[in-house]
């Protein structure tokens, strides 16, 4: 039987990331390897979560205070975030997403409702 899919109604950016992600990460070792440095457009400004997605499923849920572009890489920008209230959180977290990606994007930036 196939997981009922996930209704995502917030602003919300989605980022898959593979980068040093282990079992048992605290939220803010999540957070450190999920908020930078990507390429990403002007529409980040309209998120208000950014959602850290790994193998199709959320394994992170952060609040966006700001962004800022990466003093390496101007065409890159991270954000500065902590872990989203309780409420968007539980929403969100351990939640299956894979449905919001297409087959055969290798883009890791997926914008939801902004």
């Amino acid at each position: 039987m196939k997981n009922k899919k996930t209704i995502i109604d917030d602003n919300v950016i989605l980022i898959r990331t593979a980068r040093n992600l282990k079992e048992g990460m605290s939220d803010e070792d999540i957070l450190n390897t999920t908020r930078h440095s990507w390429v990403i457009g002007e529409r980040r400004e309209k998120a208000d979560y950014v959602l850290a997605v790994f193998e199709g499923k959320v394994v992170g849920v952060f609040a966006v205070y700001s962004w800022y572009q990466a003093e390496d890489a101007p065409s890159r920008h991270g954000f500065e975030g902590g872990r989203a209230p309780c409420n968007i959180y539980k929403k969100y977290i351990n939640k299956d997403v894979s449905d919001y990606f297409q087959q055969g994007n290798s883009n890791p930036i997926l914008y939801v409702n902004c």
